[in-house]
């Protein structure tokens, strides 16, 4: 093998290995240079700085870019107060980057603290220019409906902790324990959140 192929050959096999890995990373969702991470691997740190990914959906009111949506609405009382009753839920699972690894979770293993990215009073004043669910809401409940939406957002930094709770065992059986991921848009107080739960995690 004279000089030229052997150029010619080393540059096929570089080429070759640089689809490969490319191949690699589009088949693991790009994820093969990054380490996993446990729940339990993480309850050693508190007030993590996280990122969100996952899939990419629209906002409901706002129809901004988001990972998660969950919308709830309330009557306004005489008072000004509202109790929040949730009205949708996004359901598909997040990618939580933290700086030990990542982590895919269902929504059923996170518990949110956000603030309200969208909030807005509707009436009959003004219903004409909201979402036919909410239309109908004023219709049937009559008065003022308060509308707030809550969402993880791409390239926004967060806060989580890992919580363990402890599931009663049924009919004599031992009790169990379950990770919960809290993510907060606010960093925790020690490990208390500075914010309330979102209306579809208040339980």
């Amino acid at each position: 093998m004279n000089r030229r192929q052997l150029q010619q050959y080393v540059l096929g096999v570089l080429v070759c290995s640089g689809l490969l890995l490319s191949l690699m990373l589009v088949s693991c969702g790009g994820d093969v240079v990054r380490p996993r991470v446990t729940m339990g691997e993480l309850t050693k740190f508190a007030s993590i700085p996280v990122t969100i990914e996952g899939k990419i959906r629209s906002a409901y009111m706002t129809d901004d870019s988001c990972y998660y949506t969950e919308w709830a609405y309330g009557i306004m009382g005489e008072d000004a107060s509202i109790s929040l009753t949730p009205a949708f839920q996004s359901n598909d699972s997040i990618l939580v980057v933290t700086p030990y690894g990542v982590i895919q979770l269902d929504i059923f293993q996170i518990k949110l603290y956000l603030g309200s990215y969208f909030s807005r009073t509707f009436s009959s004043e003004n219903s004409s220019i909201a979402p036919l669910p909410i239309q109908k809401l004023v219709e049937k409940e009559g008065g003022v409906i308060a509308v707030h939406e809550f969402l993880l957002l791409p390239e926004q930094t967060y806060f989580a902790q890992v919580r363990k709770n402890t599931l009663a065992g049924v009919n004599g059986s031992d009790s169990t324990s379950q990770y919960v991921l809290e993510i907060s848009d606010r960093p925790f107080n020690g490990t208390t959140p500075q914010r309330k739960p979102t209306p579809s995690y208040d339980y």
